[in-house]
This record gives structure tokens, sequence and C-alpha cells, in this order.
């Protein structure tokens, strides 16, 4: 026995040791965290971004061998992108494809600004001529805000891109964008931030570079054709196909209709000023594509940079590849007296007249359009890049404030003390001394499952905290169940060595086969699954490999030693003093009633909309949440929202969040959630059509303003206000900071009417003007209180996210899959272990039992509006992990069954029900531990609208089903399928 508990010991404490190293090395070594939190742990930007290759195929713009090897495609895909957002690598930028046509962008904290409303004013005048604006400079927190690279502003009704912003000047400016008027402005003009999607811009940009001849007569007539009969063929189709791309009618044969070999027809880009288009027909030019050895692309580029045109406007020089120098010179000197289109992104920049044989490099200059500085910036960085060839369309766009991560933070790691704490009292309570080595077991089964994470450089998530505090519950399962069994081994009579080796090695297999089946669902979760879901998978998988260390290993480890020390017995809380309960004599009525339960439940879900029951993840659109001035009722701000034209004001729906006040009260933060029909078309939504402006715009009355309001007497000596915060801090650490930007006597107050609210007053010196004031405090509080907590100012608009409706469709295909998988996957597993498909069979029927039962449960939140219970994401999840724990319950019982019939010749019935009491305290005590940790998740979540409120809910229902399910359902079809096998055997005899 001392040699198997040393080499357990060992063991252990080698494996403890790297989880140390693994937690300890990247902080104290490295000056990093250990872990990688997900966006919605630190805030920041993360999107998804689709490749249609099929298309791409179709129109010419890939080879049949590149489609073939799509996988490769997107690695180059990701290379050219981390090059035009992050040339520098200075960014902690995450770009990597997920499945075959897709690419993730994940920028941490990068975006918090774009999408706040930024005002500034004009320190002057500006005329609509001038090309540089200067912010009045006092405001400097606002100032900052205005992005260095480069952004669009209004004034008035004139919308103003600028190039780059030096101090509080903004330089480069592109007057009258999109066709609005360019006019004089007056000092102290309100210039509003508008967009900072420069690095949206450079990932959506193709960057795709020809170099084509335009027609002229003569080559056309060379051709057996002209420019009219070309243009025929054009407009027929045109007529044909209104909404049809230009691309496809260039891929048509003459015999289609389509134009005479090597015409291809493009269009001239629009110029800036022109606000009305016209017709797309009037902008078509007919080009002729060059022999193959002429053919040059943006590929072929050794060297380009800004320039100028012989006018002195912004222009693009390029340098030919080394080897394609020869090959061009000739190309240009054929040509000479043509024009030669330039054609970006599949329109003509510029048709320059070749007027002598080119060496190898050339101008691109941006023709009617004209180029600004920007732009030229832009198609520098493209250029050099190279060209993705197939357009990213954005299917999904989502956005966390630093702010709001550092709070979820906070309540997920208070969450998860106080679910540890309820399980050590409860193994506690129940067990005495093998309470205390449980706990040992689950202390180095979290420190197990944290190393590893930060082994694998895992990427912790909100739903990740999730899997954690389950795994907390479910990893005392494995010891109860030893600790039940060493009572039934121990009451036999045996002696304690004896009792614990049997109850070790006969719940050994059981554990095991639990365990397992509820990793196949784990894994399948973490490989079909995106996004979110994934991040929740890797965390329970994990833990449950540490839970079947610690369980088999640790636990026995120190169960032996004090055995060995000389333990003669172990006191235990005794649940049910042999319970003999006929379960199986009301297993019919309990069916009944459970029939009854699904089809009332499944019907008020069936009945319900889609827009009310299926959340944005599978119907795609828009979500925002937003904090408001002063306490509201959700009428008003519902009020305010669909006053918006069009779709959104139509679609949106408006619901508060509980725990920020009251019905009596008002309320004073909302989620505004606008969902799709699954059939709109998204393909090329941008930031600005995301719906976040106009939510902004309808709700200004009764948006938060600035979470800095400061004011100043009128004798400019004394200046009160106050501060906004997502959580609360210390006085103290307040005033502390106020009194470090020159404040004296300041007193602060918390504000009674509202949480995270300081009231604050103190004397200034006559010269500090309110904007002063509120600038310098904004930068104060841009560090860390006493307690290490961040001082994060609450944001009027702290989380916004948005799904095209091809990512909700495809996200509900996949769970529908990962579903059914799991289900697959538990009958075949049980059919190897228990060799007859009649127990896995029973199982999977329990497991489709609480996935109905917790759908009944879903349409009846919905319908009371009590929490966000919607069908997303996070409903996948949870109806897999409940699959999981359901048959790991189950497994335990069958596990009995098949146990007892080897040593029994009682009828399946009476075996039945013996199995049941033999493993009912088990069935109640892990039941208990898991609800009791969900009740935690929940209380800790409930009003807040995030994804583990409705998470929670459902493993709530799901667990209380699972335990019911066991006995109920999965219990008396197993009865039925024996009893009918037994049936058909005696009648073939």
């Amino acid at each position: 026995m001392t040699e198997k508990i040393g080499r357990k010991f060992f063991l252990t404490l080698a494996l403890v040791l790297v989880a140390c190293a693994s937690l300890l090395v990247p902080p104290l070594f490295l000056h990093r965290s250990p872990f990688r939190l997900g966006l919605d742990l630190q805030g920041g930007t993360r999107l998804v971004y689709h490749f249609d290759f099929d298309e791409a195929l179709k129109l010419g713009k890939i080879s049949a061998a590149e489609f073939a090897d799509k996988a490769t495609m997107l690695q180059d895909f990701c290379g050219i992108i981390r090059n035009r957002v992050d040339p520098n690598g200075v960014m902690e930028l995450s770009i990597r494809p997920e499945g075959q046509n897709r690419i993730v962008i994940e920028l941490p904290g990068a975006a918090e600004l774009a999408t706040a409303r930024t005002v500034g004013k004009l320190a002057q005048a500006i005329s609509a001529t001038d090309d540089l604006l200067l912010l009045e400079a006092a405001d400097v927190e606002t100032v900052k805000a205005f992005p260095l690279s480069g952004g669009v502003v209004t004034i008035g009704a004139e919308k103003i891109a600028y190039q780059e912003r030096d101090s509080a000047a903004l330089k480069g400016l592109s007057r009258g964008e999109d066709g609005t008027p360019r006019v004089d402005h007056a000092a102290s003009s309100a210039v509003e931030l508008l967009s900072t999607d420069d690095l949206q811009k450079r990932i959506e940009n193709v960057g795709e570079l020809q170099f084509l001849i335009v027609a002229q007569p003569g080559y056309l007539m060379a051709l057996g054709t002209d420019e009219s009969k070309e243009r025929q063929k054009l407009e027929a189709w045109l007529a044909a196909n209104p909404n049809g791309k230009i691309e496809s009618f260039n891929r048509l044969g003459p015999e289609e209709g389509g134009p005479t070999r090597t015409v291809r027809w493009f269009p001239r880009s629009v110029p800036k000023e022109q606000l009305d288009p016209g017709p797309l027909k009037n902008r078509l030019v007919p080009l002729l594509l060059p022999p193959e050895e002429w053919m040059f692309s943006g590929n072929d580029l050794e060297s380009v940079g800004p320039s100028q045109d012989q006018n002195g406007f912004p222009a693009v020089h390029f340098e030919i590849a080394t080897a394609k120098k020869g090959a061009f010179g000739d190309f240009t000197e054929k040509h000479v007296g043509d024009q030669m289109a330039i054609v970006l992104n599949g329109e003509i920049a510029t048709d320059p007249k070749i007027n002598s044989k080119l060496p190898g490099s050339g101008i691109i200059e941006g023709g009617a359009a004209g180029f600004t500085q920007k732009e030229v910036k832009n198609l520098v960085t493209v250029l050099r890049s190279g060209s993705l060839r197939v357009r990213p369309d954005l299917l999904s766009k989502n956005r966390v404030g630093a702010s709001l991560g550092d709070n979820y933070v906070a309540t997920s790691f208070q969450s998860t003390l106080v679910a540890f704490g309820i399980i050590v009292a409860f193994m506690l309570f129940f067990y005495r001394k093998l309470g205390v080595f449980a706990v040992v077991s689950l202390l180095v089964n979290l420190l197990l499952l944290m190393g590893a994470l930060a082994f694998m450089k895992a990427t912790l998530t909100l739903p990740g905290v999730a899997g954690i505090i389950l795994t907390l519950g479910m990893a005392v399962d494995g010891n109860i169940l030893i600790y039940e069994r060493l009572r039934e081994e121990m009451d036999r009579g045996l002696k304690l060595v004896q009792a614990a080796k049997a109850a070790f090695e006969r719940a050994a297999v059981t554990i095991i086969d639990s365990n397992l089946t509820t990793l196949i669902a784990g894994l399948i979760l973490q490989n079909i699954g995106t996004g979110s879901l994934r991040g929740f998978a890797v965390t329970p998988n994990i833990g449950i490999l540490s839970t079947l260390f610690t369980v088999i290993v640790v636990t026995e480890m120190l169960v032996l030693w004090d055995i060995h020390r000389g333990a003669k017995t172990f006191t235990m809380a005794r649940t049910f003093k042999s319970p003999n309960w006929r379960f199986m004599d009301i297993a019919k009525y309990a069916i009944a009633a459970s029939v009854l339960v699904i089809v009332a439940g499944d019907a008020l879900f069936i009945s319900l909309p889609n827009k009310d029951k299926l959340g944005i993840d599978f119907l795609g659109g828009f979500s925002v949440k937003v904090n408001t001035q002063e306490p509201q009722q959700v009428d008003t701000l519902a009020r305010l929202v669909h006053e918006i034209p069009g779709t959104i004001g139509e679609s949106a729906q408006v619901r508060e969040i509980l725990d920020s006040g009251s019905k009596a009260t008002g309320y004073r933060q909302f989620v505004v959630t606008c969902k799709l029909s699954g059939e709109e078309d998204t393909t090329g939504t941008t930031a600005e059509q995301t719906g976040e402006k106009q939510i902004r715009d309808a709700l200004a009355t009764v948006l938060q303003k600035d979470p800095v309001q400061v004011e100043v007497s009128a004798d400019g000596t004394t200046a009160s206000g106050e501060i906004l915060f997502e959580a609360g801090h210390s006085t103290e650490d307040i005033r502390a900071a106020l009194e470090k930007i020159g404040l004296a006597e300041v007193v602060v107050d918390p504000d009674p009417a509202r949480a995270n609210a300081y009231q604050i007053r103190a004397k200034v010196d006559p010269d500090r003007t309110p904007k002063d004031l509120a600038a310098a405090i904004h930068l104060q509080f841009s560090g860390h209180d006493s307690a290490g907590r961040s001082f994060s100012l609450l944001s009027p608009v702290p989380e916004s996210s948005m799904v095209g409706p091809q990512v909700g469709g495809e996200m509900r295909d996949k769970a529908i899959i990962a579903v059914l998988l799991s289900l697959v996957g538990t009958i075949l597993y049980l059919r190897v272990r228990f060799a007859e498909y009649s127990f896995g069979i029973a199982v999977v029927v329990s497991l489709l039992h609480d996935v109905l039962i917790v759908f009944g449960a879903l349409a009846v939140a919905t319908m009371t509006g009590l929490i966000q219970a919607e069908f997303d994401l996070s409903m996948i999840a949870a109806f897999l992990t409940i699959i999981g724990y359901s048959q790991n319950d189950t497994i335990v019982i069958f596990d009995r069954v098949r146990e007892n019939r080897q040593h029994s010749k009682k009828p399946l019935r009476e075996i039945l029900n013996d199995s049941i009491n033999q493993t009912l305290a088990r069935t109640i005590l892990t039941t208990s531990t898991v609800v009791l940790t969900l009740i935690v998740l929940f209380v800790y979540n409930i009003g807040s609208r995030n994804v583990l409120e409705a998470f929670s809910f459902a493993m709530l229902v799901g667990v209380i089903s699972g335990a019911y399910s066991t006995v109920y359902v999965a219990s008396p079809v197993l009865l039925w399928f024996e009893n009918r096998a037994n049936a058909k055997l005696a009648g073939t005899r």
C-alpha cells in the first residue's frame, strides 16, 4: 500500500508543479497574464468575415486548384490582412481561419472609442474650400478620441473625411463626402466623429489590380466587331438582369450573348462630388485582355509608394517586379498611343495614354474620382500586402467595452468563489474527514484545470467561466459516488481497507463511463461549435480529464494514506437509511405527466413567433446595451426606438436590465435588439449599418451623458458635479485621485439615487473651466484604485453586437448537428460498454425528455419576460451540458443494474428498483451540488441580460429534469425494451 501511495503522491506532485509553473512563469518572468482573456472579459471587437469561394471560382477570380485547397488560401488571406491591419506587429491582434470559408479577427480593447459618440467643437471658422480644421484643444479627452490615423466627421449637414490628426488639427480633409454639400462653418460648430472604421476598410478592400487596354475601334474591327454591337449585347443583358453583376456578363461566351473574346466591360469609378452616378451602362467601358504573358496584377508589384501626378495631386507610384519588367516594357511599347486602364477592385481608377515605353514603373492617378491622401495611404497599404482576390463579407461584429469586461471578470470571480464555498461546506457537512479529502482533491482539480488552460494558452471567456463553475459542481460527483459506495461496503461488514479498495475499484468503472459520455458531448461541441461555444467547451473538457485524475488518483491516495496512518472508520451523514421505494410502480403515471408537460410546453414554444423565441445568433440582427441618464420605463425607450424609420423601428425590441432599477422607479440600463427574419441580405454590412448610430440618435434625449459632469460656480472658485463608474470605489480613493489634478478641499459623497455614482465638490483655481476639469478627470480615472480595481467610467453604450442572417442559419444547422451527433455518440459508446442497444436508447430517450422540458421552460420564461430566455448559442451549450450531465446520472444507475443482474435472479423491474434505491443518495447529493452552483450562477446573472442568465436558467431546469428522468424515463424505457426483447425471444422458441 505504501508503494502505491508513494507513486500517486509523486505523480500528483509533478502535475501540480507543472500547473503552478504554467500559472506563475508568465506573470513573474514574461510579464503577462497566464490566461488570454476573451473579448467579453477584456473588451474589444470581434469580426467574422466570409469568403464566397464558389462565386469566386465561377467568376474566374481563383483557379480550380486553389478552390480545392481553400485552407491554404485562407491562411494566405490571414497573412495579407495581418500585414494590412498591423504591419508593425504592435497590436495584440488575433486572426485565424474558421471552417473552410471564414476568418475571425479579434482586436482586444481596440475599438472602445470607435463607436462611442464623440463631439468636439471648431476652434475657428472654416470655409467650404479649407482642407484643415482645428478642434478646441481645451477638451483634451475629446480631442484624443479623434483617431490619429484618420476618420470621418460631420459638421452640420456636411460629411468630411480627414487623413490624420496632428494634435488638435485634422489634416488632409476630403470635403463633401457622399455628396453632402460643402459649406462654410462658424467657430464653435459641433464636430461629430462619425466613423473610425479605417481598420475595417483595410480589411474589406480586395486590392485587385489589373492593367488592361481600352478597346479602340481598330482593335474591335480586327476582332470582327465594333463598340456599337458590343454595347447592344451588353444593354440587352443588363435589361434582362437588372441586378446582375457585370462580372457575370463578362464570363458569358459570344454564343451565349456575351462579349467577343478578349473584350471585357468595366465601370469607371464614380467621382466623389457626383451625388447620382447615373445608370451603370453609361459608366461601362470596353477593355481588351492582353495575352497571358502580358497579364499583370498587384502580386507582380515589387514596390508601391505615395507620389504625385503631373498636377501635384496625390497618386500612387508602382514598380513592377524585376522578373516582369521586360514583359511590362514590351506590353507598353506595343500599345504606345493607346489608353491603359488601371483597374482597381473591378473599377477603372484611371486610363492614361501611353506616350512611350514604360521601363517597369508608373503612376496610378485618381482619375475623375481623384485620390485623397488617405486613399493613397490605404491603397499603398493594400497593394503592398497583396490582393485578396475574393471580397470578404462581414458576417458578424461584436464589441464589448473594456470597463464592462472588467465588471464581468469581477462578477465571475465572485460567483466562482461563492460556488466553491458552498461545495466545500456541503462536502464537510456530509462527509466530515472524507469531505476534507474531497476539498483537497477539488483544489488540486481546480489548480490542474487552470494550469492546463494557461499551458495551452486557451482563451478564457465568460462562458468558459461558467464551465469552471460547472466543473466545480460536477467534480464532487465522483467523490460522492466513491464515498456512498464505501458506505455500502462498510455496512456489509468489510474492514476499512477492504471496503476502500472495493469502493474505488467498483466506482472507477462507473466514473469513467459517466465522464467519457459527457466528454463525447463536449468534444462534439468543441469541434462543431463556433465562437463562444468553443470557449465554453474547452473548459469542461479539460475539467473532465482533471476530475478523472483527481477522483481516481488524488482522492484514493488521501483515503489510503489516512487508513495507513491508522484510521479505523469514516463517519458520514446518512441521507437515507435503507430506502426501499417502488419507483417502477408509478412509472407509467410519471411518464404520462411528463408527456403532458412536454406537449403543453413545446406547443407554447412552437406557437411563439421566431423573433420572440430565437436570438440574433440564429436570426441575424443586432443588439445594443445602453445606459440612460435618469431612470426610465421600458415603454419610453420603446416609443423612441419605434420612431426610427424602416426595419429597425418596426422590429426593435427593448428590454430593461432588472438589476439597474425597479418597475416603480424605472431602470437605467436597457438592451435594444433588432432581429431579422433570417432572409435579409446583409452582405457587405459595415459598422455604420449595424443600427448602433440610429439607436444613439433615437435615444439622444434619454441616453446617459458623459460620465463626468462638472460645473464651476459663478465666482470660479468652486467646482461640483457627478462621476459615474462601472463599479463602486472608496470615496478616499476618488478624493485622492481628484487632488492629484489640483483640486482642494475635495468632498466625495456616494449618490443615494444611483449605484456607483459619486457627487463631488472642491475648491479650484479661478482659471479652470468645466471642460478643462472634465478632461483632466477623464485622464485621471484611467488607472486603478488602492484595491487594484480599474477606474472604469460608465459608457453610454458599453456593448454591441451584429450577426448576419447567413451566420445565424449556419449556427442553427451546426447546433442541430452537434446535438444529434452527441446522441448518436452516446448510443454507440453505451452499446460497446453494455453490449446492448437498449441501454443507449433508454439514455437518449431520457435526454430528449430533458431537452424538450427545457424548451417548454424557455417558452414560459419568454412569455413572462422575467429573464432573457431566447434560444441562442448559449442554449446549445446548455443543452449539450445537460445531455452530458443527465446521461452521467443515468449511467450510474445502469452500471448498478448491470452489476446487480450478474448476482441476482430477480426480474428486471425489481433490479431497477433496487439499483435506484442503492444509488438514490448519490443521485440526490450530486444533483444538489450542481443545482447549488447553478443557483449561484443564476443569482449573479439574473436580470443582467447577458449570456449566462439564460444559460444558468436552462441548466437549472435541465439538471433537475435530468435527475427525474433518470428514474422515471430512462429506467421504464429500458424495462420496456428488455421486456419486448424477452417476449420476442420467447415467441421464437
